[in-house]
C-alpha cells in the first residue's frame, strides 16, 4: 500500500481469500472493505505506525469478502522507502483468522459462563467467611478467627483468579473495551505509587523520577493502572524486603517509556524470555507466586492494545527491570518531526 493506504499491489490469491481479483483492488484503499466503524479504528491504529516509521504485527481488521460476509483478516507489514529515504508505504501479508476468531468467542462465552456460575457461590462464601470472622473476633476466638481468616483469603484468591481468566480471554479476543483520553501519563503515575497502590508501608519503598515535558498520551487509565500495579506488585513481591523500588517514566524517541526496576534475586536469562507468556510461572518464585500467573500476559495484552510493546531485563543478584512503552500520538510524533526538519534545515545564526 502506498502512504495513503492504497493498494499498489495485490497477489493473486486475494481473489481466494476477498473474492476480488488484483485488479479490482488496485487504487482502492486498504480501508473502503472495512465497516465504517472499523475502518475509522484501523486508519487511526495505521497512521500511528506510519508517522513512526515503524512495522506492524498481527493486526486483526474485520473486512468484507465480495459476497457481503464478514471475514477477520490479520495482517503484518514494513515500510518501505525510496533511494532517497522518503517513505513510501507498506509491504506486507494478511491471513484469514475468521475461523480462529469464532473459536475465541466460542470459549471466551464459555469462560464467562463458568466464571459467573463460580463466581454467585464464592460471593456467598466470602460474605458469610467475613460475618464469621468479625463475629469470632469480637467473641475473643482467635484460632478460630484465624481459620475464617484463611478462608476468606483463599475465597478472595479464587475470585481474582476468574477475574483475571476472564480478562485474559476477552483481551485475547479484541473484546475488552479501552476508554481512552488524553492522559497526562507522569500525573497518573505519580496519583497512582503516592495515593492509590498497596499499603502505606508498600508505597514508602517506591521511588519515582518522571519527565514533567511529555505530551498528553491517549490511553485507558484504568487498564494502564493495572499494569502499574501488576508490575509493582512483583517488583516489591519478590525483592529484597525494605529494599526500593524504581518507577521511572520517561520519553525515548516516540514512545513514553515507564520502567519498573527492582534489587531482588534477579531471574535467569532462559526464564526472561517467557515471563509475559499466558500461565507462566518462574520456578524460582512459585513457592511465593499466587494465581494462574497471567497478571504479566494480561499486562502484555493491555499494553499491546494500546500500540505499545513490554519488555523485561534482569542480572542475577542485582535485580529486575519490567517495563512498557506507549506510542505518542501521531499528532505529536508528526510535529516533533517537523520540529527536527526546522532545526536542520535552519540557517545558523
Amino acid at each position: 500500500i502506498d502512504p495513503e493506504a492504497c493498494y499498489t499491489y495485490v497477489s493473486p490469491r486475494a481473489f481466494d481469500m476477498l473474492g476480488y481479483t488484483p485488479s479490482e483492488l488496485i487504487g482502492k484503499s486498504l480501508f473502503e472493505l472495512m465497516p465504517e466503524a472499523e475502518a475509522q479504528r484501523a486508519e487511526e491504529r495505521l497512521r500511528a505506525y506510519a508517522a513512526r516509521r515503524q512495522p506492524f504485527k498481527a493486526l486483526e481488521n474485520a473486512q468484507r469478502h465480495k459476497n457481503g460476509s464478514l471475514l477477520v483478516l490479520e495482517s503484518s507489514g514494513v515500510p518501505f522507502f525510496d533511494d532517497e529515504q522518503r517513505f513510501c508505504g507498506y509491504r506486507g501479508i494478511a491471513r484469514d483468522v475468521t475461523e480462529r476468531k469464532q473459536a475465541d468467542r466460542f470459549r471466551e462465552e464459555y469462560v464467562s459462563l463458568v466464571s459467573h456460575d463460580l463466581r454467585s457461590p464464592l460471593s456467598v462464601i466470602v460474605g458469610q467467611a467475613g460475618s464469621l470472622h468479625k463475629t469470632l473476633t469480637k467473641k475473643g476466638m482467635e484460632r478460630e478467627a484465624t481459620s475464617t481468616e484463611a478462608l476468606l483469603r483463599n475465597a478472595r484468591r479464587m475470585t481474582r483468579m476468574l477475574d483475571e481468566l476472564a480478562d485474559s480471554v476477552r483481551l485475547e479476543s479484541g473484546r475488552m473495551q479501552m476508554h481512552r483520553q488524553p492522559t497526562d501519563l507522569p500525573a497518573l503515575a505519580y496519583d497512582f505509587t503516592t495515593r492509590v497502590f498497596g499499603t502505606a508501608e508498600e508505597r514508602e519503598r517506591i521511588q519515582l523520577s518522571s519527565e514533567s515535558a511529555l505530551p498528553l498520551i491517549d490511553l485507558d487509565a484504568d487498564r494502564i493502572e493495572r499494569v502499574l500495579a501488576n508490575l509493582l506488585s512483583n517488583a516489591l513481591k519478590y525483592s529484597t524486603p525494605g529494599s526500593p523500588v524504581r518507577v521511572r517514566v520517561e520519553r525515548r524517541g516516540d514512545e513514553a517509556v515507564v520502567s519498573v526496576s527492582d534489587e531482588g534475586p534477579g531471574i535467569a536469562p532462559g526464564e526472561l524470555a517467557r515471563m509475559f507468556e499466558r500461565f507462566y510461572r518462574s520456578p524460582s518464585s512459585q513457592k511465593r507466586a499466587e494465581g494462574l500467573g497471567l497478571g504479566l500476559y494480561i499486562s502484555r495484552l493491555i499494553v499491546e492494545a494500546h500500540g505499545g510493546r513490554v519488555w523485561a531485563e534482569s542480572e542475577l543478584g542485582k535485580g529486575s527491570t519490567f517495563g512498557f512503552s506507549l506510542p505518542l500520538g501521531a499528532e505529536e510524533t508528526e510535529a516533533k518531526a517537523d520540529e527536527r526538519t526546522s532545526v536542520e534545515t535552519a540557517p545558523p545564526a
